[in-house]
């Protein structure tokens, strides 16, 4: 009898502890399944195993603070030890040495906006096991996170993302960066998405499907380490803003546009500008008919020395200041196609293009623009030919400055009466020999300093009809106009 009471205790003794293994197994999986997890790896000691993790290396010595209110985790782990998040209910975690942070949360995260934002003690993150398939946006995920060198996307679902915007804007020490695997079906903006990330080398987007982006103003601003950028697969056809799109990608050598659809597009502002190292570009499939400006659009393209914009529509373009600045290696430039009457702004458009041989503006209509430094530096520029009526007016100074090459110049068809400056017009002009300027009506003109100054081949000059009652400058007009000898001049003054 106190043998089997014996074995039946020992069986009731076993029996609880059976079950106590499996209460607390049966916690674990269940507190498992319910807890997604932010984890912040400062050191790869040990690899956490939870099935939500965001893993960082953090600088030592820094902090990383989480500010963004719905992003605020429910429990702090600092080398395994519980930090909770402070009275304001921001977590600062500071690392005196390498270790693991790990940042946990009850509920999977659909807004990743501004996480990061600015934490410049994150130099890794890796996504690779955190659940994203719920998650709509990745705005300014890492913006201005300066130090931040590599991210670890593998696996991530991005099915449902439809903003970028600012994603890795600012991250300055970024190398390279592997999107292979996103998925941007649902992305309708991509604004400032790589902008300043001077450090980038090579970006491969060719995997990209963007049937609904409308928005790629600045998206690869200041990548001026990029040389090589497959974006043949972007569809563009929303976009209206197409503004400084490349610019500052001065490594650049070559770039395929031609699947970019321009048919919405308004705003080309600055949209090659400092592209430094390209040499061709073939723009004739761009559909231009909508675009209202073009300032500086290859602005500093320094290499370029074919351009093809020859189906480009510019009926409806109010601004095209600086829009060949310091195109400096351009010969020539068939500009046939193109309709000014709308531009409002044109100054410094062909300035310092010092390359450009030859040039024929027939169709344009320059009438009622300011065309101040319009070929200043171009000292290679043997010719012009102009339309047959411009009326000019507001300023043209140094219209033709350091133009040493030109030897002749036409501008009897011009109307100067409501010009308002000549400041230096010709000013560097040392290989004109002779300059009819019959038709100079210049009674609205305040300032002439230095008009001719330095057309040291200059021997005949007409400005019969030269008018001064309106001039206050007029210093140093004829300065160093040392081969000068006829002047036909009937001057009316005050």
């Amino acid at each position: 009898m106190l043998k089997n009471k014996s074995i039946n205790n020992f069986r009731t003794i076993q029996s609880f502890k059976y079950n106590i293994i499996i209460f607390f197994f049966s916690y674990f999986i269940l507190i498992s399944s319910i807890s997604p997890v932010i984890s912040g790896k400062i050191h790869n000691k040990r690899k956490l195993k939870t099935k939500y993790t965001i893993n960082l290396k953090v600088i030592p010595g820094q902090k990383v603070k989480i500010v963004n209110s719905w992003l605020i985790p429910n429990r702090t782990y600092v080398n395994g030890i519980i930090s909770s998040p402070d009275s304001s209910g921001y977590v600062n975690i500071e690392a005196k040495e390498y270790g693991d942070v790990t940042l946990e949360y009850d509920e999977k995260i659909i807004n990743f906006e501004k996480i990061f934002q600015k934490l410049d003690s994150i130099i890794e993150v890796d996504f690779s096991n955190f659940d994203t398939s719920q998650t709509t946006s990745f705005r300014g995920m890492f913006m201005n996170c300066g130090n931040l060198r590599y991210v670890n996307f593998t696996n991530v679902n991005t099915s449902l993302i439809n903003n970028m915007t600012s994603l890795f804007e600012g991250c300055t020490s970024l190398k390279s960066i592997d999107l292979s695997n996103f998925n941007t079906s649902n992305v309708y903006c991509m604004d400032y998405m790589f902008k300043g990330c001077n450090h980038l080398t090579s970006l491969n987007l060719s995997n990209f499907e963007t049937p609904k982006l409308s928005k790629i103003k600045e998206m690869f601003l200041g990548c001026e380490l990029l040389t090589f950028l497959d974006i043949s697969n972007l569809s563009t056809t929303l976009v209206v803003d197409f503004s400084y799109l490349f610019s500052g990608c001065r490594l650049l050598t070559s770039l395929d546009l031609n699947n970019f659809n321009t048919t919405h597009s308004r705003i080309m502002k600055g949209m090659f500008e400092h592209c430094s190292s390209i040499k061709i570009l073939d723009l004739s499939n761009f559909d231009t008919s909508s675009v209202t400006d073009m300032s500086d659009m290859f602005f500093k393209c320094e290499s370029l020395t074919s351009l093809n914009i020859s189906n480009f529509d510019t009926s409806k373009v109010n601004n095209m200041e600086n829009m060949f600045n310091n195109c400096i290696s351009l010969i020539s430039l068939d500009l046939s196609s193109f309709k000014i009457s709308n531009v409002e702004k044109i100054s410094k458009f062909f300035f310092y293009c010092y390359s450009l041989v030859s040039i024929d503006l027939s169709n344009f209509d320059l009438s009622g623009k300011d065309l101040d430094y319009f070929f200043s530096g171009c000292n290679s520029l043997e010719s012009v030919k102009f339309s047959s009526n411009n009326k000019l007016k507001g300023k043209i100074d140094n219209m033709f400055e350091g133009c040493s090459s030109l030897k002749q110049l036409n501008l009897l068809n011009f109307d100067f009466k409501s010009v308002k400056s000549m400041n230096c017009l010709f000013y560097g002009c040392s290989s004109l020999t002779s300059l009819d300027l019959y038709n100079f009506n210049t009674e609205s003109v305040t300032n002439m300093i230095y008009m001719f100054g330095n057309c040291e081949s200059l021997t005949i000059l007409n400005i019969s009809k030269l008018n001064t009652s309106s001039v206050i400058l007029i210093n140093s007009m004829f300065a160093n106009c040392i081969s000068l000898r006829v002047i036909k001049l009937l001057l009316i003054t005050k």
